[in-house]
């Protein structure tokens, strides 16, 4: 009969916290929560650090028995009442170590009854792995305020400040009730500017508000449909414009945004701002994104590859839609089909990009356009998109689009060629995600880009009748998570907020800020948030996203932004047909870059390259 062994185990921790925060220990096994957040071990607060100056030490002591070998981590977190139940405490994950591997104790390395660690918080094997948490029980609701989104009907006013104050519109006037707490995070802002931006907690005159920048307020709630705004504007005379301080601040009016007004996960909300006296004052356009956390998956704190990127020493080489596009360029395998991702890891492609929609019948699949074009077949083919019409993804069911025939344009001579199919081969359009991940080989990434309409800056859309964005990704990730195995996986797309809620909704894969910035082949979107690089950058700071995709086309001509990604410890993928050319693909990869994303992988993909060098 063997005897197992005990011992004590003391773990101490060191690192900055706020008043309202708990620091967490988790692990491989059942006595350290077996790495969920709600069975973590709650460390007490000890001492000021005697190695990190402005550091405090938490710790705990724990006896476990017949353990030979675990693995643990800390995380960071501010505890609540349940919203579904005021008697149960709910986990809100503030920070966590984010890491690939964390630490491991065997008994070999220290086989003394008493085992003593002594770490620092977001330091693993002399990696920076710190990182923001994500939504556990909490709704996030955002109000943007983008450039020239105010309008004041008094030209002798300027507007220099905005305050917002989250409300809860619950509360029961009589004192002597019980009161909710449904707004328990702080609240945040950040200023956006191109070169950019700046988090700070508001004053008593709120954020500093300037014309041509964005104005970014973040509120984290339990309960969102019981949470409004008011907004406070402030301003100054022109006439003392030059000293404003002189007299103060001039309130101007105040706006309300009303859980009513929020009815979607992305919208925007026009309101007026009246004066205290009841007058209309102007009038205010405000972005809104409300996310909430993923149903049905429970994110573990064992592994991520979230920091993963910004450790890559090597460029990535990732194919366009595959082996590249198809339906405008020649290539040999139809694009965005299991047989162009397959062949594109054949040729060496590290990841394959790929375009994910939404069917009528609510499955991911694969395809580039948000409309496809439809017509009755003719019986002479040169006439056979004479009259045509478009139709959206999202308005066919899967049975649909894969029943569709499809046909090349060919620009020379003006001919419509059709694409041979056959049921079940590789190279069928329409792929559902769910059978690329489980057909294309696990070890060819995914870099899964989700396709959600934006406003162009002509004031067009490029697509109507949307999903709701939190329903839109919450089937996508459910997919994800189910069948993406030990598969690498990026997440990227055009639409800022969206990019914050993939962000938010899990913590196991990056999420990258994917913008065209200043180019000469598309027409700009509308959100200043998107119009260059160097905004982009600004965004991903600010947001504490891992990372941007960028077009070539910028990159090449401003070569500082590059820099500038690695300054700010960012992630920088490269994208579009400017980098299918030997010497600009050249003179991107002596850049810091973290991936390349391209066409035709036999051609210019990593064997080309190393010749190149």
């Amino acid at each position: 009969m063997s005897c197992k062994t005990t011992r004590h185990f003391t773990f101490e921790v060191s690192l900055t916290t706020q008043p309202d925060e708990h620091v967490c220990l988790t692990g491989s096994i059942e006595e350290l929560g077996n790495w969920d957040h709600n069975k973590g071990i709650i460390l007490h607060p000890k001492a000021p650090s005697p190695n990190h100056e402005g550091y405090n030490v938490w710790s705990t002591e724990l006896i476990i028995t017949g353990k030979t070998t675990f693995s643990y981590s800390y995380y960071v977190c501010n505890i609540v009442s349940s919203p579904c139940n005021q008697n149960v405490d709910s986990f809100i994950v503030t920070r966590w170590e984010a890491n690939l591997t964390q630490r491991t104790w065997h008994h070999s390395d220290d086989s003394s009854q008493h085992v003593r660690f002594c770490d620092q918080f977001g330091i693993i094997d002399g990696t920076s792995c710190s990182n923001s948490g994500w939504l556990t029980v909490q709704t996030d609701l955002k109000l943007t305020i983008l450039p020239q989104s105010i309008q004041l009907h008094q030209n002798d006013l300027k507007l220099t400040s905005v305050k917002c104050v989250p409300l809860e519109m619950s509360q029961p006037e009589d004192s002597s009730l019980p009161q909710t707490n449904l707004l328990w995070s702080k609240d945040a802002c950040y200023v956006l500017t191109e070169e950019n931006y700046q988090s700070t907690k508001q004053s008593n005159f709120g954020c500093v508000y300037e014309p041509d920048s964005v104005l970014t307020f973040k509120s984290q709630v339990l309960d969102s449909s019981k949470i409004g705004f008011r907004l406070d504007f402030y301003g100054c005379h022109t006439s003392v414009e030059n000293n404003p301080l002189t007299n103060g601040p001039t309130h101007i009016g105040y706006s309300y945004i009303l859980p009513s007004i929020l009815k979607d996960s992305l919208g925007t909300a026009t309101t007026y701002i009246s004066t205290l006296d009841q007058k209309i004052a102007g009038e205010i356009k405000v972005k809104y994104c409300i996310t909430k956390p993923l149903q049905g998956h429970h994110c573990s704190l064992d592994f991520s590859y979230q920091k993963q990127l910004q450790h890559q020493k090597d460029p990535l080489h990732i194919g366009h839609r595959g082996m590249g596009s198809s339906f405008t360029l020649l290539n040999s395998v139809m694009e965005n089909t299991i047989a162009s991702f397959c062949a594109a890891g054949h040729y060496g492609a590290d990841f394959v990009e790929m375009d994910v929609h939404l069917t009528k019948d609510h499955v991911p699949v694969i395809y580039h356009d948000f409309y496809i074009d439809i017509a009755m077949e003719q019986k002479d083919p040169m006439t056979l998109f004479d009259n045509h019409t478009k139709m959206l993804i999202k308005n066919l069911t899967l049975k649909q689009l894969q029943s569709l025939k499809l046909f090349y344009r060919l620009k020379e001579p003006d001919y419509w060629m059709p694409i041979t199919e056959t049921d079940g081969n590789p190279d069928q359009p329409f792929p559902t995600l769910e059978k690329c991940l489980e057909e294309v080989p696990e070890e060819i990434g995914f870099n899964v880009e989700i396709k959600y309409p934006l406003e162009c800056i002509d004031g067009t859309m490029e697509s109507e009748d949307i999903f709701d964005a939190n329903f839109f990704l919450d089937i996508i990730l459910a997919k994800i998570f189910k069948h993406s195995g030990k598969r690498k996986i990026i997440f990227s797309t055009f639409e800022p907020d969206l990019c914050c809620m993939l962000h938010l909704k899990q913590n196991k894969y990056p999420v990258l800020f994917l913008t065209q910035g200043i180019n000469s082949h598309w027409m700009s979107y509308k959100d200043a948030r998107c119009h260059t690089t160097s905004t982009a950058i600004s965004f991903a700071k600010a947001e504490s996203l891992p990372g941007i995709c960028a077009h070539a086309e910028e990159l090449l001509k401003d070569t500082e932004l590059m820099e500038m990604c690695a300054r700010e410890n960012l992630s920088l993928i490269a994208w579009g047909t400017d980098i299918e050319n030997c010497d600009n693909m050249k003179v991107l990869t002596d850049y810091p870059l973290t991936g390349l994303i391209y066409n035709r992988m036999d051609v210019y993909g990593p064997a080309s390259v190393l010749k190149i060098v």
